[in-house]
C-alpha cells in the first residue's frame, strides 16, 4: 500500500512539473524522455555497458548502428588517453 502511495505522490509530481513548463520546454522534455525510452527498447543502452554478458549479444548490431564505439577495460586509464 505504501508503494503504491507513494508510485502515486511522484506521479502528481511528475504532472505539476511539466504542467508548470512553457509548451516548448514541455514538447522537448517529452520528446527526450520518448527518445530515450526507444533508446532504451532497442538496447542500445544495454549494448553501451561494460558487462560482457549483456553487450555481446548486441555487439554487431551496436558496431553497425553506432559506428566509432569502443570498449576499453575498466579502470585502464592509461588506454582512455
Amino acid at each position: 500500500m505504501e508503494k503504491q502511495r507513494k508510485a502515486e505522490h511522484e506521479q502528481e509530481q511528475s504532472a505539476e512539473l511539466l504542467n508548470n513548463l512553457g509548451h516548448v520546454v514541455k514538447m522537448e522534455v517529452l520528446t527526450s524522455i520518448a527518445d530515450l525510452k526507444e533508446e532504451i527498447d532497442r538496447g542500445y543502452v544495454v549494448a553501451l555497458t561494460s558487462k560482457e554478458q549483456y553487450r555481446s549479444p548486441l555487439e554487431l548490431v551496436m558496431h553497425a548502428t553506432m559506428p566509432g564505439v569502443i570498449f576499453l577495460e575498466y579502470g585502464n586509464v592509461q588506454v582512455a588517453k
